[in-house]
């Protein structure tokens, strides 16, 4: 009870993309849209104009992704069973986000003469608060140069800037973990309580 594991992320416009294709989800809000103020008189892009960018937004389901990752890395063989999901505030292409899940119920399930499947036989019944948290507020433009090289630019709240953490997603999730025996491995070697920088 209340162990946790976490994961630190920033999803790049290339993970959106990606999972754009692959859901068919292809909504103009996830890629780069240009506004009408970057266009010049001749119909080109105005390189003068420093705000001819409008963030796209990660996937939700995507972000939430981020939840299966920490259930398969830290306990191999839990099965999900449910997850319900809250979205408060959106997250953009380069901000890092840390998502978290917390375990707040653990059931012993004894079930006779059901075999070792999802949901039958023996096992434990894990439930978890989940949540993902914006660490930091893009900068309203990339530079250039830092948009080729791919590299993140995230105001840091410590240096003074009045940013906060933000939440983003809340929710609740429950794992089948067909063998007792797991949880008992992972909270001797401590797993539950990782951070892992991606």
């Amino acid at each position: 009870m209340s162990q946790y594991a976490e994961i630190r992320r920033t999803f790049t416009q290339e993970d959106v993309n990606l999972f754009g294709r692959l859901s068919g989800d292809m909504n103009p809000v996830h890629f780069p849209q240009i506004s009408s103020q970057a266009i010049n008189n001749n119909g080109e892009l105005n390189p003068t104009n420093t705000d001819n960018r409008k963030a796209p937004i990660v996937h939700g389901i995507l972000l939430s992704s981020l939840f299966s990752n920490i259930f398969g890395n830290v306990i191999p063989g839990a099965i999900y069973r449910h997850q319900t999901l809250k979205f408060h505030n959106p997250v953009h292409v380069n901000e890092k986000v840390v998502a978290r899940v917390v375990v707040t119920k653990l059931r012993q399930i004894n079930r006779k003469g059901r075999g070792r499947n999802v949901g039958g036989g023996n096992g434990v019944l894990c439930t978890c608060d989940t949540s993902v948290i914006k660490l930091g507020v893009i900068a309203p433009q990339l530079d250039d140069d830092l948009q080729r090289k791919g590299t993140e630019h995230i105001i840091d709240p410590s240096n003074g800037n009045n940013d906060e953490e933000m939440l983003c997603i809340t929710g609740d999730a429950q794992v089948w973990l067909p063998d007792l025996q797991l949880v008992y491995e992972c909270r001797e070697k401590g797993e539950f309580r990782i951070i892992q920088e991606e």
